[in-house]
Formats: structure tokens, C-alpha cells, sequence
């Protein structure tokens, strides 16, 4: 697997559980007229340049994402709770001992070219993810598993071992094995089905150019049963853009009916030219400060440092500079809402004199008077990198002026995502750094903590290792009852706190701007920013009124 689709995903699709459904509401739900079929939607996404593929397990832009997740299903997907619930299955259940599961596909579903879904499209999809040869997102994810098909409708996994999180695996989108069966895992990607899919989703691909990809209602889908049998709208249109600020223009000359992941002064500023409602999906990406602990960066193997360096960031601050409040404070990887969030962990406090007194006991002072601290001739001095995303670069910015109150000298450094990811992240070439990273649906952080992911393809960036990390790590996979898993999950949340490896910043909610005549939108949490399609089945531009 490449390295880098491996930390996109894990940055943007891997695992958090959500809890509550009543505070979802959106300006965009239901009127009081009933909905009628017709009509189109046209949103923008910012992409740096055409989609390469749209094969879901293949996808890793965000454009490319979106018209996968308009296209494609899995076998089960989340709802609006963030939780696990059926999808192309009609049910599934597991042995006693964790280790088998069983699904049973609906016998309604059918592919975009009328042929029916099949447990031999569960078995050749899982097959694909296995390959040795397979470098997508999903590498990995089905290590060792068996998977048969018992029937038409049938499909069963045998694990090796108990794998609590394996339902959020399930959700990956199927492909065909009726097209696809004859061809190698190694040239799926190339093949002509990745540019002009064939899925179960609401929606089918019909054209894309340069500038648009131009998606189609499914007349036959299973999910919208037995009320009716297509989506609402005709027709979605997703329109490319070189960057936000030029999707965020076409928004306000009215172009656009929706546009995502913009900043909260954007949404206000076009809401001043439109009639648009902004919706803010609680996102499960947190914004995290990570420190690397490797042997030649002898600094920050001092817990001392990473403590006052903790303590010395003005969060609430950056809470309203980035996001104008609309994001939490953590200190933990999980959202409030999640059944594993730790409410016995104490909270953080801005407290920069306690971070001084810290520092001063542990020997770190300004001996030369040159505003910087210092030991052994050491100066506390160290370079913060990022990447070019304006909320990154104003948050690394603040830390360092949060730092250099109290004598540490960081010096900032903005590269691009790639750059960051491909080079800084992989090779672990960085001091220090800031970066959002997915807490995902199920909260399992092992790729980021576990000492076995210290290494790239691993995500450990910060090089931590302990033994007593390890091993509730790897305890909280191998136990299904997830009273357990909390008790497990809140013991690595405070051995995070106390350690400081890294400094979880804060939850930013994912900003969405959309026109007021679309209605029918549900709030829901996301573990990647595609998911805000989860039910767009329900959208609709006309009511029976207007008929």
C-alpha cells in the first residue's frame, strides 16, 4: 500500500462513535409542503486537478471521495448517530466469540446495470482490499480474514482474532465481480471501470469533463423502499475549482446551491449575498500538535517540555480565531458525544505562569538574557511545520506566540499538504508539528499510539513507545463489550495527557453553506467530509405545491 493513501485514510476515514440524534437539525430540513421529484443540484469542490479515479478503493481526493460516496454502498454504513446500521445488508450478527460474522445481502439491491447484488461481490471486493499487490486505503484492513460466499446472499468473515472495531470495516463500498472478476487487483486501477463506475448507490455517473462530473438519480434504489424507488433530485453536478476562495466567488454569484469545508467567515460573507444557510457537521478531525520523540530530537524527549508547552497554549483563543467558535476543546482523541469520550479526564487549563514554574524546575532558563530558555547550552528553540491551509498556518502562528511568552522559540514553517504528508509526516523529518487528523467513528488509536506504527507505513509520528500504552491498546481491540473498551480507551487517554507525545488542540466542525431551496439535508457527524451525502436520497429542490 502506498504510504500516503494509507495516512490519508487514516487522516480522513478511519474510526469515532457518535451518540445522540435530536441536536442534528439543519436549516435545510423538511418544509411543510411534501417533497416532489425533479430538479438538480450543483455543488462545489475544491480540487487541485481532475479526479484520477472514482473505484472507492482506489479514491483519495476529495472530489474523487464524494462521487464514490454518491456512487457506491457497502454492506452496512453509519447513520446519523455516527453508529453502525445496515445498508446493502438486511442483517448481520456475530458467533459468541467475536471472531465470526455473518451478513445477509437484501435481495432488492441491484447494481446501476440492473444486475443484483451478491455475496461473490463481497467476497471479490474483500479480495481486491487483500491482494499483496493492492496499495489503496483499504490495504490492510482485512489482514488475515477468510471471507466466503454461503450462498447468493450469504457472506460470512472468519477473523483470526477478535477485532472490535471489524463492523466499521464493514462499511467499505462494493464493487462488482460480475465486470470486475476478471481483472487483477494490480490493474483495477487502470481499468476503464475507474472513471466510469457501476455502483449501488442513490446516484449513477453519467459525464465528466475538465471542470464537472455530472451524476444521475438511480430509478431502482433499494435504500428509498417501498415508498418509492429513486432519489428526489434528478441530477447532481459536482463543479471542480482550483482552490476554496474561487468556489466560495461562484457560491456568491449564485452558481453554486452548496459548498463545504469553507470557514465560517466565508459562509458569512456569501450569506450576506444569498440565501444561504450555514450547517456546521460536527466532524470528527481533530487538530492535533504533535512532537517528535525519535533519539535526535533530544528536547522533546524531556516530558517537562512537552508538559509546559501544553499548558502554554491559549485554546479557548484558538478556538474562536479559527473556527469563530465553532469547535471544541479536547484533550482526548474522541468527540464529547462519543460513548468512549473520558469525562474523568481533567481538562487542560491555559495556565502559562504553572507552565513557567515547570520549566524554570527543571532546569530550563534563560541563562544569556536572550528571551530564549536554555539548558546544558541548549537553547529551547525548534521548528513548527504545517501545511498551507489558512486555519493550520493561524494555528501554529498562535502557538508560537503562545510559546514565546513563556522563553521557547518556535519557528514557524508552512509547507504544502503533500510536501507535509509525503515527506515531513512519512520520513519523520519535523520538530514539531501541527496537523488534522481523523479520530475516525470507531475511537481505536492504535495506528496512532500503538509502538508497532512507530515506523512508516505506521502513523506514530511522535516515535512514543511504552509498554503499559501497548498493551491497553491492544486489550481495547481484542474486547467487544464496549463498557470495557471505554475503561481501556480512558486509561490511554490519560497516560496521553500525562505523557504529552502530543497536544490535542481542538475539534473543528465541518462548515457547510447551502441555498435555502435545498431541503431535506440531515445533520450528521462525520469521519470524512464526503459522508455529508449520507442521506441525500431525501434532498429535494421542488415540493408538491410547486407542482
Amino acid at each position: 500500500m502506498r504510504a500516503r493513501d494509507k495516512f490519508i485514510v487514516a487522516l480522513l476515514i478511519a474510526v469515532v462513535a457518535v451518540a445522540t440524534v435530536a441536536a442534528f437539525v439543519s436549516a435545510n430540513t423538511a418544509s411543510g409542503a411534501p417533497p416532489a421529484f425533479g430538479g438538480s443540484y450543483t455543488e462545489g469542490v475544491a480540487s487541485a486537478g481532475p479526479p484520477r479515479t472514482f473505484d472507492p478503493l482506489f479514491a483519495s481526493t476529495q472530489a474523487e471521495r464524494d462521487v464514490s460516496a454518491l456512487v457506491f454502498t457497502g454492506l452496512t454504513r453509519f447513520d446519523q448517530r455516527g453508529l453502525v446500521v445496515r445498508d446493502l445488508a438486511t442483517d448481520f450478527s456475530s458467533s459468541e466469540d467475536g471472531k465470526t460474522w455473518t451478513f445477509t445481502i437484501r435481495s432488492d439491491a441491484r447494481w446501476h446495470d440492473g444486475e443484483p447484488v451478491v455475496a461473490a461481490d463481497v467476497v471479490y471486493t474483500v479480495g481486491v482490499a487483500q491482494d499483496e499487490s493492492y496499495h489503496g486505503p483499504y490495504a490492510g484492513t482485512f489482514a488475515g480474514a477468510k471471507v466466503e460466499a454461503l450462498d447468493d446472499r450469504t457472506v460470512r468473515f472468519v477473523l483470526p482474532d477478535v477485532f472490535a472495531p471489524f463492523l466499521e470495516a464493514s462499511t467499505i463500498p462494493l464493487l462488482p465481480s460480475h465486470l470486475l472478476r476478471d481483472v487483477p487487483a494490480v490493474q483495477l486501477e487502470r481499468d476503464p471501470f475507474s472513471v466510469r463506475p457501476v455502483g449501488t448507490g442513490p446516484f449513477r455517473f453519467d459525464s465528466r469533463d475538465e471542470s464537472r462530473v455530472t451524476l444521475v438519480r438511480n430509478d431502482n434504489f433499494y435504500r428509498v423502499a417501498p415508498q418509492r424507488t429513486r432519489p428526489y433530485l434528478d441530477k447532481v453536478v459536482l463543479r471542480l475549482f482550483p482552490d476554496t476562495n474561487a468556489a466560495v466567488q461562484a457560491l456568491a454569484r449564485g452558481e453554486l446551491q452548496g459548498l463545504g469545508g469553507i470557514s465560517a467567515d466565508d459562509a458569512d460573507r456569501v450569506r450576506g449575498a444569498r440565501d444561504i444557510s450555514t450547517n456546521y457537521f460536527p466532524s470528527d478531525e481533530a487538530t492535533v500538535l504533535f512532537f517528535n520523540l525519535a533519539p535526535d530530537h533530544a528536547t522533546f524527549r524531556d516530558r517537562s517540555v512537552r508538559q509546559a508547552i501544553a499548558m502554554a497554549i491559549n485554546r479557548p483563543r484558538l478556538v474562536q480565531l479559527i473556527a469563530g467558535g465553532h469547535a471544541s476543546i479536547t484533550d482526548q482523541p474522541a468527540l464529547p458525544s462519543s460513548w468512549a469520550y473520558s469525562r474523568d479526564l481533567p481538562r487542560r487549563p491555559f495556565a502559562p505562569d504553572d507552565a513557567r514554574t515547570i520549566l524554570d524546575a527543571a532546569g530550563w532558563i534563560d541563562h544569556d538574557g536572550d528571551g530564549v530558555r536554555d539548558k546544558g547550552g541548549v537553547a529551547l528553540r525548534f521548528g513548527l511545520v504545517t501545511n498551507d491551509d489558512p486555519p493550520r498556518v493561524a494555528t501554529v502562528q498562535q502557538i508560537a506566540h503562545d510559546l514565546d511568552a513563556i522563553g521557547i522559540s518556535a519557528q514557524v514553517e508552512v509547507v504544502s499538504f503533500n510536501q507535509l504528508v509525503d515527506t515531513r509526516a512519512r520520513e519523520r523529518t519535523f520538530d514539531a508539528m501541527v496537523l488534522a487528523v481523523s479520530t475516525g467513528m470507531d475511537p481505536d488509536p492504535y495506528t496512532f499510539w500503538h509502538s508497532s506504527q512507530v515506523k512508516d507505513p505506521g502513523l506514530n509520528l511522535t516515535s512514543y513507545a511504552t509498554l503499559g500504552m501497548d498493551r491497553a491498546l491492544e486489550q481495547a481491540r481484542r474486547t467487544l463489550d464496549q463498557t470495557q473498551r471505554k475503561d481501556l480507551y480512558g486509561q490511554v487517554f490519560m497516560q496521553l495527557q500525562e505523557d504529552a507525545p502530543a497536544v490535542y488542540l481542538y475539534f473543528a466542525d465541518y462548515v457547510y453553506a447551502v441555498d435555502r431551496s435545498v431541503r431535506g439535508l440531515r445533520i450528521a457527524p462525520l469521519a470524512d467530509p464526503s459522508q455529508r451525502f449520507w442521506s441525500v436520497e431525501d434532498w429535494y429542490v421542488r415540493t408538491v405545491a410547486q407542482e
